[in-house]
Order: C-alpha cells, then structure tokens, then sequence
C-alpha cells in the first residue's frame, strides 16, 4: 500500500466527524478507445500524505508505507483512465508506474492521482479497524500537470509529486460514563454534526474488538470545522450517547486520539405504554409508575429533584432534608430551585437565604425529572397543571369513571374513560403510600403521586396529587419525602 507519512496527533476529549460524501459515482464522460499511454512520476508521502498501509505507533503517531500491490487510479478532468499505476517499490517514497488508456492524454493535461479506488470519495461501510481503512478509505490524491507526451510516454511537469490526505483518522476508546468508565464495544456507531449523520458504522464485527481491543474504533472521515458532535452507540439492546460540550474540527491529514465518555440512556420498561385518556390537553398518562414492572406495581420512591429511586423496603436511604440532592443545609437554603417570588421580608420560607441568589425555578430541568431520566424519550413528570387536569376527570361522570379497586393485592384507583376515540383506555394509581427517613406508610391506604412543579408560596415544597379511597386532591409536602412518579407524554 502506499506510503504514508507521519500524522499529527492531536489529543482531545470529545468525538467527532463529518460529512461523507455519497459516492460511487464515477464520472461518466465516455473515453475515446484505443491508445495505450505509459506513466512514470516518483510519489512521496509529504507532510500530511498517507498510505494505505496503516500503523499506529503508540505516541500518537500513525505512519504509513507505500506497498507494490497498491493500486493509483489516474483521472484527467471528470474521466478516469482504464488501469491504474502500482508503486515499483515499498518505502515512504516510491516511483508509480503503470499503463493508461480510454483517456487522450497531452501538454498541459492536469491529472488528479488518486488511492486506493477511483469515484468519488466513500467512507459508508467502515467497520473500525485500521486494516479496513487502509485497504477502503484512506484516501489520498495528487496533482500532476502534463509537460509532454512522447511515443506514449506521459511525461510529467514535475518529476515527484506529493500526495495530500483527505480525511482525518479518529481513534475513538469508548467507555461507559456511569460504570467507573468501562469500555463498551458498540455494533453500530453513528456520528453527528448536529445537522446530519456523517459517518455510520452499521455492523461492526466483535472481530473489531479482538483486533483493536475493548471499546476501541479506528474511524476514517471527511474534515470537520468547528461543530458539536453527538456520538450514538449501540451495545445490545442499549444506547449509549455523548455530545461534545463545545464545537470539534478534525482536519485533513491529521491523526486524533479520542476517548468518549458516554452515558448510557434511560428506557422505558418493555410493558410501558402512554395511555390517551380524551384529555383536553392531549396529554398520555403511563400505564405504570417508575421502578414498576407492571401497572399494579408500587414502583419506586423519589424526592422532588431526585432521579435515583428506592423501594418501599430499602432502608439503605433515608428521605430526609440531611439527604436530600439539593438542600444546602437546612429547609431554607437550596443549591437549586430557589424561588424569587417573594422577598425573604415578607415570606419566612424565602428558600434562598444567607446572601444566596434566587434562579427563580419553579419546574424541574429535564436532568432532574425521575421520568425523563428513568425512561428517556418524551416521557416526564406531570405538571401540576396536568394533575389538577386528571384530578377533575373525577367529577366528570360522564366522560370517566373512578373505581376503587384491588389489581394484584394492590388497591388503587382505575380511572376509565368513556369518551368517543378513547373510550375503555385506563390507567391504575396504585394507592403506594409514602417514604420517610427510611419507613414506609400508607401502603394500600394512600396515594401520593410527584408533579414537576415547586410550591410558589413555599419553595422548600412541592405539588403532588394526593388520595385515598374517599378523598383526592393536589396538595404539598417538603420536597424530602419519597413519592411515587407516574410519566407522562405530551400530546404529539
């Protein structure tokens, strides 16, 4: 394969890539037949020419060869020539000789010399390793201007001509962000520029892996300048992602070590389903709480704020304002969701004293809702808009039905609708009672279910729908105690 130079390693800690282009078009202005041309022209790696003989050195250097079986396609405007040039020797520099034809060649003809395949540029089909690059992607061209032709004889201009790289080469160590960084070795890694997908490895062989070690990919790709990249990794049935926090550039000829920490996202429990109860607001309530297995279930208990879970007999936490994420000490500080509607002179309970300063959140950030963090996707927590809208399903007798039942030794409501379109779809609130400290209460008596919105009145509280068998209602509670999350979708 060719001979390639000595790439510049450039460390970094994001993941990028780029536009590919789509491909094998080879341009089609039809050759004249007949003369055979013979071409000779000494090719050198320069300073960011590569070869299809690829090695990493291990000090963030790749190094390439020029190898005799290579083959250089030979192109005079939009035709490629029929045959190609073959290096007459391995080395960093070698002479390329071969014969052409289907091309008339003269003085002045300005040729572009290209490796390892004619048409245009395609990096589709790339399966990670560095011998799959070398022998399919690492593209490299030259230009040669034509001084002469002579009995055949294509003579050159120039009598060395110096390839130039035309992609970048990423060494991507995948690992998992959330287990002690652990390699996760994907069969399929798709790379965006927060436009397009640029590169795609669709089937990437656990060979991949045996050849370049646990969670390492060799990604040949088209420059990139200076956009966020998002990576997408699948690992059986599980996604990883990782979107760089600032815009990347990959450039030609060079060479990057990159190791992508990725966080693997959340998904929904495989008999999770958004039930369309004919709300006005269109919103999809799920069949389950989070942490449940099936609708009956209890599920787990969070703290407003909180997305780690715990059953109603883990007494490894104790829900309580010692524990809680975002209590800065006391029930009257908070490191976030510090409500600013009132001024600490008028609201004992001002939630951001001690010279601290308001941020005026009154609605859980996405990365702070059970649901979305749970279950991923458009699932989150209702808010207490949504509540007091199903709260008044209630006492519309007409469209629904509330009946205190028992699903599975569990009691709860099951509310029906009997609206048209909807009519029959349910859900089930078991009735999963509360936690605090480390004690559960209420199991089978009452329900208390998270919304996503703060009390105004008194931030260190928060909405939730609160029942029991005879009673049911949106009140608040300290953002502490350990309630049940039921998802939500909004109407799509």
């Amino acid at each position: 394969m060719t001979n390639m130079k000595t790439l510049v390693a450039l460390l970094m800690a994001g993941a990028a890539v780029t536009s590919c282009s789509s491909d094998n078009e080879m341009d089609s202005l039809k050759a004249p037949a007949g003369k055979t041309y013979t071409m000779t022209v000494q090719a050198t790696k320069g300073g960011d020419a590569t070869t299809r003989a690829l090695a990493d050195g291990g000090d963030g250097t790749l190094t390439a060869t020029w190898a005799t079986t290579e083959n250089v396609y030979v192109k005079k405007v939009d035709t490629w020539a029929t045959g190609t040039l073959q290096p007459q020797a391995d080395g960093a520099t070698a002479t390329l000789k071969g014969t052409l034809s289907g091309v008339t060649f003269a003085a002045d003809d300005v040729l572009t010399l290209q490796f390892p395949r004619s048409g245009a540029l395609d990096y589709t089909g790339q399966v990670g390793t560095l011998e799959d690059i070398a022998a399919k992607y690492d593209y490299a061209t030259a230009t040669v201007t034509v001084k002469s032709v002579s009995g055949g004889d294509i003579i050159p201009e120039a009598a060395t001509t110096t390839f130039q790289h035309q992609q970048a080469i990423v060494k991507f160590t995948l690992q998992d962000k959330g287990n002690s960084n652990a390699a996760i070795s994907p069969s399929a890694l798709i790379i965006n520029d927060g436009t397009s997908d640029i590169v795609t490895l669709t089937s990437i062989p656990n060979a991949t892996y045996t050849t370049n070690g646990a969670g390492v990919l060799y990604v040949a790709l088209p420059a990139v300048s200076s956009k966020p990249i998002t990576l997408t990794a699948t690992v059986g049935s599980d996604t990883y992602t990782l979107t760089t926090s600032s815009s990347k550039s990959f450039a030609n000829g060079s060479y990057y070590r990159v190791t992508a920490k990725m966080t693997k996202q959340a998904a929904a429990p495989a008999g999770a389903e958004a039930v369309d109860l004919g709300l006005p607001s269109g919103t999809k309530w799920a069949n389950m709480n989070v942490g449940a297995e099936m609708e009956s279930d209890y599920g787990d208990y969070f703290a407003w704020g909180e997305t780690t879970g715990y059953t109603g007999s883990d007494t490894s936490h104790s829900f309580d304002w010692a524990s809680y994420k975002w209590d800065a000490g006391s029930d009257k500080n908070a490191n976030k969701y510090k409500f600013s509607k009132y001024l600490p002179t008028t609201v004992p309970y001002y939630w951001a004293g001690n010279g601290d300063t308001p941020d005026g959140k009154t609605t859980l950030d996405p990365e702070d809702d059970a649901a979305t963090a749970n279950w991923g996707g458009d699932w989150r927590m209702p808010t207490l808009a949504e509540l007091v809208e199903l709260n008044n399903t209630k006492s519309n007798t007409t469209d629904y039905t509330w009946e205190w039942t028992e699903v599975d030794g569990h009691n709860g409501w099951k509310i029906t609708s009997k609206k048209s379109g909807t009519s029959g779809n349910s859900i089930f609130l078991p009735a999963a009672g509360l936690r605090e400290g480390t004690s559960s209460s209420g199991l089978g008596s009452f329900g208390y279910y998270l919304s996503s919105t703060l009390y105004e009145d008194h931030p260190a509280r928060a909405w939730f729908l609160y029942f029991t068998s005879f009673a049911l209602n949106c009140f608040y509670l300290d953002r502490y105690y350990g309630f049940s999350v039921r998802p939500v979708q909004p109407n799509n």
